[in-house]
C-alpha cells in the first residue's frame, strides 16, 4: 500500500476530493460561509495533526481533501482564475476570427461540400455544417467521436510533431517542447473544446513528468489532471464528455498492456492490427457502463470501425492541417487528397453499417456500474499478477 501511495498519490487524493464534491452538492453555502467552514476545519486538522498519534494523523489529509471538495463545489474557481472578461471579450473573438478563415479555406479547396464539412469537424471542431445523415450514420455506428476534436486528434498532432522533430540531431528535448507547443496551438485553433483541453493538459503533464522523472507514472499523471480539473470546475465531474474521456484514458493506460502484442518479433502488420484493436477494446471496456447509463444502447461494430476508420481520420487530419498551412495552389492539390480520404471514411462506414448490431433498451443502475468496475478492477489485478508471475 505504501508503494502504491508513492507511485500513484493522485489516485488516493482524488477519492476524498470527489467524496467532498458529492457532499458539497447537497450543502448550499455562500462564499463567506464556505471560507469560515474551511478555516474552522483547517484549524481542527492542525490541532489534530500536532496533538494526535501517527495513526490519527493519517486521516488529516483525506479529511482536508473532503473539506476542499465541499468548498469548491460552492465556489466557481473557474470564473475567478480564467479572467472571463479578458478571455470572452478579447482573446476568444480573435481566435474565432482566425478559425473562421481556416473553415472557409477548407470549403474552397475541398470540392465536395459534405467532405469539407467532415474535414472541418475533424480538423477544426466545427460541426455546424455536418449533414444530419452523416451525424446519424456515425452515431448509429458508435464512431461519432471522430467528428469532434478530442484526445484522438490532439494525440495525433502531438505524435506527428514529436516524431518529426525528434529526427533533428540532439532534438530530444526540442521535440517534446515543439510537440507540446504545437498541441496547444492546435487546441486553441480547434475551438478550445473541453475534450481537447483535457487531452492537451494530460499530454503536457505526462511529457514534462517523464522528462524530469524516469519513474513517472502516466496513470498518476492522468489523475493529477483529473484532480486539478475538478478543483477548478467541480461541475465538470458530472459532464458526460469528461466522464467518457477519462474512462477511455484510464482504460488505455491500464488495460492496453494486457492485450498488446510483444514488442519484439512477429509480423508488423499483425502487431499493428492487434495493437489498434487492443486500444479500442481497452477504452470501450471502461466507457461501456457510462454509455449504457446515458444512452441505453450500444453498437457492436464500433470495434471494427475504429480499426478501419481511425487511421484514415489521422491521415485526413494530417493532410488537411498541412493544406491549411500552405498557399492556395498547393493546398488545392492536398484538398483533393482530403476529399478522397474523407470519402473513404464515409464509404467504409456505410459498407459496415448494415451488419451493425445496435442493441437498444438496455439499462444499468448506479449499483450495477459500481459492481462492473469493481469486477473489472479485480480481473485486471489478477491478470497483471498472472502475467508478472509468468514472465521469467
Amino acid at each position: 500500500m505504501i508503494n502504491f501511495a508513492r507511485r500513484y498519490p493522485f489516485i488516493l487524493f482524488t477519492i476524498p476530493l470527489v467524496t467532498g464534491i458529492g457532499i458539497g452538492n447537497s450543502i448550499v453555502m455562500s462564499y463567506t460561509e464556505t471560507a469560515i467552514f474551511l478555516l474552522i476545519l483547517l484549524l481542527f486538522i492542525i490541532i489534530l495533526y500536532r496533538l494526535s498519534s501517527l495513526s490519527v494523523k493519517e486521516y488529516a489529509i483525506p479529511l482536508l481533501l473532503i473539506a476542499i471538495g465541499v468548498a469548491v463545489s460552492n465556489i466557481n474557481l473557474r470564473e475567478i482564475i480564467t479572467f472571463p472578461g479578458l478571455i470572452e471579450n478579447h482573446i476568444l473573438p480573435f481566435i474565432e476570427k482566425f478559425r473562421t478563415a481556416l473553415i472557409k479555406k477548407n470549403q474552397r479547396i475541398i470540392s465536395a461540400p459534405e467532405i469539407s464539412a467532415l474535414s472541418n469537424a475533424i480538423a477544426l471542431g466545427y460541426k455546424n455544417d455536418l449533414p444530419p445523415q452523416i451525424k446519424e450514420l456515425f452515431a448509429k455506428c458508435g464512431i461519432m467521436h471522430i467528428a469532434a476534436v478530442s484526445g484522438l486528434h490532439v494525440g495525433a498532432i502531438f505524435v506527428l510533431i514529436k516524431k518529426g522533430t525528434s529526427l533533428i540531431k540532439g532534438g530530444f528535448i526540442y521535440s517534446k517542447g515543439s510537440a507540446i507547443t504545437a498541441t496547444w496551438i492546435y487546441t486553441i485553433l480547434s475551438g478550445l473544446s473541453p475534450s481537447a483541453i483535457r487531452a492537451a493538459a494530460i499530454l503536457t503533464y505526462t511529457t514534462i513528468g517523464e522528462s524530469f522523472n524516469r519513474s513517472f507514472s502516466s496513470l498518476n499523471g492522468i489523475f493529477a489532471c483529473f484532480f486539478i480539473t475538478i478543483i477548478i470546475s467541480p461541475d465538470t465531474l458530472y459532464n458526460l464528455s469528461f466522464q467518457l474521456s477519462y474512462a477511455a484514458y484510464i482504460g488505455i493506460i491500464t488495460l492496453f498492456p494486457l492485450f498488446s502484442p510483444a514488442k519484439k518479433g512477429g509480423n508488423r502488420i499483425v502487431k499493428w492490427i492487434v495493437a489498434s484493436l487492443s486500444v479500442s477494446v481497452a477504452a470501450q471496456l471502461l466507457t461501456l457502463p457510462i454509455t449504457i447509463y446515458y444512452f441505453n444502447a450500444i453498437s457492436t461494430n464500433s470495434f471494427i470501425l475504429n480499426l478501419a476508420v481511425i487511421p484514415l481520420v489521422s491521415l485526413l487530419l494530417y493532410i488537411d492541417i498541412i493544406a491549411l498551412l500552405l498557399p492556395s495552389p498547393l493546398s488545392c492539390f492536398l484538398g483533393e487528397a482530403t476529399r478522397v480520404t474523407g470519402r473513404c471514411i464515409i464509404d467504409i462506414t456505410e459498407l459496415i453499417e448494415p451488419i451493425n448490431i445496435y442493441v437498444q433498451d438496455i439499462y444499468i443502475s448506479n449499483e450495477g456500474i459500481i459492481i462492473y468496475y469493481i469486477t473489472l478492477l479485480g480481473a485486471t489485478i489478477f491478470i497483471h499478477k498472472f502475467l508478472h508471475h509468468k514472465t521469467p
